[in-house]
């Protein structure tokens, strides 16, 4: 469970409380249910309508509703605010299809604004329902509760269980054979909770006053036992501190003595497994599951065969990964291991038992996508906490919406949301419909065996969707609630129906990922390479076996400046001797600011794994403008690298030898002149360098290109370019004894700025240019060129960018091109587009660099970033050298950066670098491919 998030572990309040408004209410007392049911559960496949039953109509600021059931009955609840005060609603309804069948009526009036409600039911002699909600007092919170009977009504006044001077956070009730279990967590200052728990006859009374359970507790869960319930608790700290603090508090209450409590405590134990009996005392010490230094906040635990299974998300590493951890009394804990192999990280989502309680469900997500679409995988666990290899499912998803798990007849059910594809439409039609709310049912080899849009009556779609339940003595059989707005009302509404899932034929596509074809390339490995800074570029070379990546990395936000010991910082030191004296002793009591990026080295092996933990500082002074070029020498000891900074007050390129692990040798300011100074490139070419970059010493930015020795001194300077207009987006690539160059230049349109590709071939031994000439003159503005060899000429690529505002629809016209020139900069075939695979625009295009031995015949293959609405995506793109067959394009990895962000791609043999991540989590990482 997600810590002190209150929507996180409120799911339906967030989304019913999000749908918000109603029409004029019907008068209290009244029901507003609609008897007329949608088309029955014997609805044929041609209409997809599901059976439901309208509950009520809500306004703006209501809480709910939530739905509970039992075996013979279900109840749904709400809390509406009107000028009399805030009052608790309940519904019954039938269980085996959620048709309400009595009046809605008034359980409890709400003292103070409600923070949480929630409806659970009771079990015992006289099984029923309780609705508990949290309010806010003077000083801090309050529990309040009121029971309810199978047709709604109250059974006596609402009791305030408890009260505290911390915020109530979290709050559950698990049924039990004498009637339930409450538990809360109430959040101290020290961001850390303390549990409580009180047990509940059936009717929903207290028996007994609140007991302490824990404290310094981060994360939890609760689940039912055979005659009480079970906390799994997360306990602050590293060491044994926090297990103690638990342990002390469980074996006092229980009676149990000082050495079963010693036990847990010297294991270091910080995720526990405490057991309660039916009166809310512990049962002995708690059981010392696994140490926090693996232990995430979110963990869940379900009981499987004999044996419980515990699983979080472990965050001690750049890469989160699903660890599961099992406890079984006759042999006692399995140590903790990883449950699921990823690419990039996996995410906890839910952990259910099946019906049987044989199995588990254990679901997760790929960490690294956290944009609209998502994959939810859905795999297998036994008692032990392994996989099952016979069962797993992969669904597309729309990940920022929580998925719902429970057990369903001999599998499991889901509601998430998807596209709902009926199965008469064609794959492309599928791609553009819009997520909306599905129920996917899966079998026990979790195959999809049924698949629900939530389209009610009318065929009307739901957009909300939540409080999915299934009946225990028939786990086939489920109800859910969900939302549509009502138009036309002077006030927002929202119609709130209960949804009959029985089992039956669907007319929809599960939304199953569709599996790559056995020839597309596919991700091997995703690791991550640096994080928590904000990178602005990359480039990377070879080096032997390894690899050499250089990363920009603008500075962190300035400190508040410290205060001395000795006293405040003199404001200023006037004297020469005191200047002298003194910088040394304030050196430490104010920071200096770095004057621009950090540019780093990263020595990496053959597996991606960084040779040290801190990688040497190449600078701290580079401007990001000027980005950083980085290639080998004519050893695999030795490498250039090139960026720019300011001196003297103006852009200046400046270039460093480096060794095979990073270490500068030897640096050179290759520029003095005024004017900006950017986009930066370097190759080793006949015993030396061509150094290339955009200069704006005349006016404007030209291309300039210089050789230079192996001891860095400049032997030549040639300008490339003489045209008006900014160049921009300068690359290079060396082929044999010639340079090309490639770069955007508006030099037709220098006002306007819509930019076309041009190239130049350089002689490698002066640098001198021989050749110029447009690649393709186009409508739309042509950027961000990439080059690779093909036969004696080159291959480019290039971004054809859509103005903003440009619908994926209206894409035939832009996207990423490709065109083949010979030796003499004339084109050798015709070019072609590809938009990538799938809608939105291509962003950003990189071909991979291959070493000598690769196969003149081989493919050309590429990477390109494409832009969604909401997402940002890798494509891989196959395209060959000979001939007009078109590009091959495959979906290759969904990033979690925003659509708008700039990525930079450097791709080596199968390997490749980019940056990603969210403002808060920006990181680089390493993709290898594996192509076939």
């Amino acid at each position: 469970m997600k810590l002190f998030v209150r929507c996180a572990w409120m799911v339906a309040a967030s989304l019913a409380w999000a749908c918000g408004g109603g029409k004029a209410r019907e008068p209290l007392g009244v029901s507003p249910y609609d008897t007329r049911p949608t088309p029955s559960g014997d609805v044929k496949v041609s209409r997809p309508e599901l059976e439901s039953y309208r509950i009520t109509t809500v306004p703006e600021r209501t809480l709910g509703p939530f739905l509970a059931r039992r075996d013979a009955a279900a109840m749904v609840t709400y809390m509406i605010v009107e000028a009399g005060g805030r009052k608790i609603i309940a519904q019954p309804l039938a269980a085996e299809s959620g048709r309400p069948f009595a009046t809605a009526r008034v359980v409890a009036a709400a003292a103070g604004e409600v923070d949480m409600l929630t409806l659970r039911a009771t079990s015992g002699n006289r099984p029923g329902f309780v609705a508990l909600w949290t309010s806010l007092t003077e000083r801090g919170e309050s529990i309040q509760l009121v029971g309810i009977a199978d047709d709604g009504a109250p059974r006596g006044q609402s009791i305030e269980v408890a009260r505290t001077n911390d915020n109530i956070v979290w709050v559950e009730v698990i049924a039990t054979p004498r009637g339930a279990i409450c538990v809360w967590a109430e959040e101290t200052r020290d961001q850390a909770a303390n549990i409580l728990g009180v047990a509940l006859d059936p009717d929903g009374r207290p028996r007994g006053v609140p007991t302490p359970l824990a404290k310094g507790v981060v994360g939890w869960q609760a689940v039912p036992t055979t005659m009480g319930a079970g906390l799994a608790l997360v306990t602050r700290g590293s060491d044994k501190a926090g297990a103690d603090k638990a342990d002390k508090v469980g074996s006092d209450k229980a009676g149990a003595d000082k050495a079963g409590s010693d036990k847990a405590g010297s294991d270091k134990g910080n995720l526990l497994w405490m057991k309660l009996d039916g009166d809310a005392r512990p049962i002995g010490a708690p059981e010392a599951i696994a140490p926090r230094a693996f232990v995430g906040t979110d963990v869940d635990v379900a009981k499987v065969g004999d044996a419980w299974v515990f699983a979080w998300t472990d965050r001690s590493g750049f890469d989160p990964q699903i660890m599961t951890a099992a406890f079984d009394e006759r042999t006692g804990p399995r140590p903790p291991a990883p449950a699921v192999t990823s690419i990039g990280g996996a995410r906890l989502v839910g952990l259910v038992p099946s019906a049987n309680g044989e199995t588990a469900a254990l679901a997760w997500d790929e960490s690294g996508r956290t944009g609209r679409s998502g994959r939810l995988h859905v795999t297998k666990l036994d008692p032990s906490g392994k996989l099952v290899q016979d069962a797993t499912a992969t669904l597309d998803v729309q990940s920022d919406t929580p998925p719902v798990l429970v057990p369903a007849g001999r599998g499991i059910g889901l509601l998430v949301n998807g596209r709902a594809c009926q199965s008469t439409l064609a794959a492309e039609a599928c791609a553009a419909l819009s997520p909306m709310p599905m129920f996917v049912r899966l079998d026990e080899k979790f195959a999809p065996v049924q698949s629900e849009a939530m389209r009610l009556r009318e065929q009307r779609d739901a957009p909300l969707a939540w409080g999915l339940q299934c009946s225990k003595q028939d786990p086939g059989d489920c109800l859910a609630l969900a939302a549509i707005p009502d138009a036309g009302t002077a006030q927002p509404t929202t119609q709130v129906q209960a949804v009959h899932l029985a089992p039956r034929a669907s007319a929809y596509r599960a939304p199953i990922s569709t599996p790559l074809a056995p020839d597309a390339p596919r991700p091997l490995t995703l690791t991550t390479i640096a994080a928590h800074d904000a990178f602005t570029d990359l480039a990377a070379a070879r080096m032997g076996d390894g690899t050499l990546l250089a990363l920009v990395s603008a500075p962190p936000a300035a400190e508040e400046r410290p205060k001395s010991k000795a006293g405040p910082a003199p404001a200023a030191l006037n004297r020469p001797r005191d200047r002298e004296r003194g910088s040394k002793a304030v050196a430490a009591q104010i920071p200096v600011a770095p004057s621009g990026d950090t540019i780093r080295l990263f020595e990496l092996d053959a597996k991606g794994v960084a040779a040290r933990d801190k990688p040497p500082v190449v600078t701290n002074r580079a401007l990001s403008v000027g980005g950083v070029a980085l290639a080998a020498g004519g050893s695999a000891d030795e490498a250039a690298i090139v960026w720019v900074a300011r001196d003297g007050g103006e852009p200046q390129v400046h270039m460093a030898r480096v060794d095979r692990h990073g270490k500068k040798l030897r640096e050179q300011q290759l520029t003095t002149g005024k004017g900006d100074k950017s986009d930066v490139a370097v190759g080793w070419v006949q015993n030396g360098w061509i150094v290339a970059w955009v200069d704006a010493r005349d006016g404007n930015g030209e291309v300039y290109a210089a050789r230079v020795s192996p001891e860095l001194k400049v032997s030549s300077l040639e300008r490339i370019t003489r045209a008006p207009g900014d160049a921009s987006d300068l690359t290079l690539l060396v082929q044999g004894d010639r340079v090309w160059l490639a770069y955007s230049d508006p030099r037709d349109s220098p006002h306007d700025g819509f930019a076309d590709v041009y190239v130049a071939i350089l002689r490698g031994n002066d640098g001198k240019r021989t050749e110029e000439a447009r690649v393709l003159a186009t409508a739309a503005h042509s950027r961000s060129p990439a080059l690779a060899p093909s036969g004696d000429g080159v291959a480019v690529g290039w971004i054809e960018e859509a103005p903003m505002g440009t619908e994926p629809s209206n894409s035939a016209a832009y996207g990423a091109m490709v065109a083949w020139l010979d030796a003499s900069a004339r084109p050798a075939r015709e070019p072609v587009r590809t938009g990538g695979m799938g809608p939105g625009f291509p962003t950003a295009l990189i071909f991979e660099g291959r070493g000598a031995d690769a196969s003149a015949n081989a493919p050309l293959r590429a990477v390109l970033a494409r832009s969604t609405r909401d997402d940002l995506s890798l494509d891989a793109v196959e395209l060959s050298l000979h001939g007009s067959a078109p590009p091959r394009v495959f979906p290759l990895l969904a990033l979690s950066g925003p659509p708008s962000l700039d990525i930079s791609l450097a791709f080596l043999r199968g390997t490749l670098f980019y940056n990603d991540g969210l403002p808060e989590e920006e990181r680089v990482r390493r993709l290898t491919v594996g192509w076939k």
